[in-house]
C-alpha cells in the first residue's frame, strides 16, 4: 500500500511539473506565432504599398506617351498601371481580412494617405482585363551562352 502511494506522488509531480514546463512553452510558442502573422501581414501590406508605386509610375509614364502621341506606348503603361493597381486593391483587401480574421491591429505609421482613384483613371474600354496587358514575349530565364564558347 505505501508503495502505490509513493508511485502515485511521483507521477502526480512529474505530471504537474511538466504541465508548469510545458504551459510556458505553450505560451512563448503562442507569441512567436502572433509575431510571425503580425510580420506576415506587414509583409504583404508593403508589397501592396510596392504595387502602388509601381502603377504610379506606370501611369507617369502613361501621361508622358500620350502627351509625345505615342498611342501604342501610352496604351501599354496604361494597361500595366491598371494591373498594377489591382494588385495593390487585392493585396490591400488581403491584407484587411488577415489582419480582422487573425485579430491584429493596423499600426498608424502604414495607413495609407494616398488614394488610387486619383493616381490611375478608371477605365471606359475593354483593356480592364489583366491578361491584355501582358507581353507575349517569354519572360523566363534565358540560356547562358557558355556551351558556344
Amino acid at each position: 500500500m505505501r508503495w502505490k502511494a509513493r508511485f502515485l506522488v511521483v507521477v502526480s509531480s512529474l505530471v504537474l511539473c511538466t504541465a508548469c514546463w510545458t504551459s510556458r512553452s505553450v505560451r512563448e510558442n503562442d507569441e512567436i506565432s502572433q509575431r510571425i502573422r503580425k510580420d506576415m501581414a506587414d509583409f504583404y501590406e508593403n508589397m501592396a504599398q510596392a504595387y502602388f508605386l509601381i502603377g504610379y509610375e506606370y501611369h507617369k509614364l502613361y501621361l508622358e506617351a500620350k502627351e509625345a502621341n505615342n498611342d501604342d506606348a501610352a496604351k501599354q503603361y496604361y494597361n500595366n498601371a491598371c494591373i498594377y493597381k489591382q494588385y495593390y486593391q487585392d493585396l490591400s483587401n488581403t491584407v484587411k481580412v488577415m489582419r480582422a480574421s487573425m485579430g491584429l491591429t493596423v499600426p498608424e505609421e502604414t495607413v495609407a494617405t494616398a488614394t488610387t482613384t486619383e493616381t490611375v483613371p478608371t477605365l471606359g474600354d475593354s483593356t480592364t482585363s489583366r491578361t491584355e496587358a501582358v507581353s507575349p514575349e517569354p519572360t523566363g530565364q534565358k540560356k547562358s551562352d557558355s556551351k558556344e564558347k
